[in-house]
């Protein structure tokens, strides 16, 4: 699904380096580093925001380089950490939000679209939340409803900036199970940040560590110490 080989990406110089990596559908991958490695700058370089500075990045076997926006929307969805909410904005019209990549010249919701967002509600648990305003939920309920959004979207790959980041513990984990799940079930590659670094550990995703010499590769070892040292000045 996504192919790096010998990448560089960063902005005027190299932030981050990829020597080789694989990353399949059905799972979810777990980016883990220090502040300032490169975790943002890897998601911006996915979705065609930052262009790679050098190296190899495909996606289902083609260059990135060669993928217009309105390709990359049908392939590649982003949550952001938070949504805060706007006034007036039900959870419908906002999941809807996800449909724009495939709406005609007036922008009108056919059956099929409509269809992608109720599914979309239903797979994450909230299709009762329909007609709630946006700026009436709750942290949590707000995220789950951007993770509805990106898959109203229907792309292969979806990708999250610490999408735990202001969440409770039990929230934290209940996403977490929850993605894994949508991995599995719609055969999606899940791409986060996070510093849950227990806890993804704990849920079992693949962790993809960014260690102190600004290299990200696939963690293998399993231990919470291990991966520490590789990542962090302790």
């Amino acid at each position: 699904m996504i192919e790096i080989k010998h990448l560089h990406i960063g902005y005027s110089s190299s932030l981050l380096s990829i020597d080789e990596l694989n990353l399949q559908a059905g799972k979810v991958y777990a980016l883990i580093g220090a502040n300032g490695k490169g975790k943002t700058t890897f998601l911006k370089t996915l979705n065609g925001l930052l262009k790679p500075l050098s190296g190899q990045l495909f996606i289902n076997q083609k260059s990135i380089l060669q993928m217009n926006q309105e390709e990359l929307s049908r392939t590649i969805s982003f949550v952001s950490s938070k949504f805060d909410g706007i006034e007036h904005l039900t959870v419908f019209n906002y999941v809807a939000l996800g449909r724009i990549p495939y709406l005609g010249l007036f922008g009108r919701l056919l059956t099929a679209d409509q269809h992608a967002v109720t599914s979309a509600l239903k797979l994450v648990g909230f299709e009762h939340f329909s007609d709630r305003l946006t700026n009436e939920l709750s942290d949590g309920e707000r995220q789950m409803i951007s993770i509805a959004r990106a898959l109203a979207q229907e792309t292969p790959i979806i990708t999250l900036d610490e999408p735990t980041a202001f969440l409770d513990y039990a929230n934290r984990k209940k996403l977490l199970s929850i993605l894994k799940e949508i991995a599995r079930t719609t055969n999606k590659c899940v791409v986060i940040s996070s510093h849950d670094i227990e806890l993804c550990l704990s849920e079992e995703v693949q962790i993809l560590q960014i260690n102190k010499q600004n290299k990200l590769c696939e963690f293998t070892n399993g231990k919470l110490k291990d991966l520490i040292n590789n990542c962090f000045e302790v």
